[in-house]
């Protein structure tokens, strides 16, 4: 659902993460979410974390009341793969459903989407 987002994840074969969105097709609003990644497979030629993971994530506009009239709720499971280019390096790709939860005049209303994630990362 997001363009551009700024993620910290924390852990190596299981993984929390923290992380900050921005999606401007939606009116723009800004989303605030977590994740948990479980990580399987093989081991990557420079790391010992695995190359493929299932990731489970919920994001919301709840810190960006005032940009938005109406609250958003995004939960979403994905599986993916990490290439790592070297030891600091690599990109994710991943692929799973959407369930957006919006709030409108009459309550919440739930669509359902295709979501998808390429991020180019830096580890520290």
């Amino acid at each position: 659902m997001e363009d551009l987002s700024t993620k910290l994840k924390f852990g190596n074969n299981s993984q929390f993460g923290l992380y900050q969105g921005y999606a401007p097709e939606f009116a723009p609003i800004w989303l605030t979410g977590m994740e948990l990644y479980y990580h399987f497979g093989k081991e990557s030629k420079y790391i010992s974390q695995r190359t493929f993971y299932l990731m489970a994530g919920i994001s919301s506009t709840f810190f960006a009341l005032g940009y938005d009239s109406f609250e958003k709720i995004m939960t979403y499971p994905r599986i993916g793969r990490t290439f790592n280019f070297s030891v600091t390096t690599g990109i994710n790709f991943d692929l799973g459903m959407g369930f957006l939860s919006a709030s409108d005049i009459d309550g919440y209303h739930t669509s359902t989407t295709i979501t998808a994630g390429v991020h180019f990362f830096v580890r520290f």
